[in-house]
């Protein structure tokens, strides 16, 4: 008998490419990211956590409600369609105001989805201070899809292993790849 998840559609990939993910997240001098609060089990029952299905829901889900705010928050709606993979939000931008705007519009517009955004990380010493004074927690060192960020040093350390991912008789895949780098 085959299982729930063996009969269900997987969905389109809705997910920005990882690698361009990266990129401009580090393109810009100042960088941000933070992760949605529990964005699985608020988007939709937490009975379908899990399922091959559930990526696909949570991104169209969320991209779905950013274009219904795209008039009041522009600029972060669009961040949100290309920056956002699953429930991270990784991007940059080039001065320490347009952070702080950035964080702020979009807190506001995930809060506005019920998805709080917690465990953030930037390199902008501004948004540091005003995470610190608004009693909410940052991350030093934070992972940025699997790769390890010092934001102090503005540095990466990637802990890729190639003994897990060698032994492995699949194809290596995207998800596999990050699998790797996240062990």
């Amino acid at each position: 008998m085959p299982s729930l998840n063996d009969t269900l559609e997987v969905g389109l990939n809705l997910l920005p490419e990882t690698v361009g993910c990266l990129l401009r997240f580090r393109i810009h001098e100042f960088a941000i990211t933070s992760d949605g609060k529990q964005a699985f089990s608020i988007i939709y029952s937490s009975t379908t956590f899990g399922l091959a299905c559930s990526s696909f829901l949570l991104c169209a889900a969320t991209r779905e409600l950013a274009s219904k705010h795209l008039k009041d928050f522009p600029t972060a709606a669009l961040m949100l369609d290309k920056n956002l993979y699953t429930d991270n939000f990784v991007a940059g931008v080039e001065t320490e105001p347009q952070i702080i705007t950035l964080h702020r519009k979009i807190t506001d517009l995930k809060l506005l989805f019920k998805i709080p955004m917690h465990e953030w990380a930037t390199n902008s010493l501004m948004l540091q201070n005003l995470l610190r004074t608004q009693g909410e927690k940052f991350e030093t060192i934070a992972k940025i899809l699997g790769i390890e960020w010092n934001t102090k040093l503005d540095t990466f350390r990637n802990a890729f292993s190639i003994s897990l991912c060698a032994i492995q008789d699949k194809p290596l895949t995207k998800g596999g790849l990050l699998h790797c780098v996240h062990c």
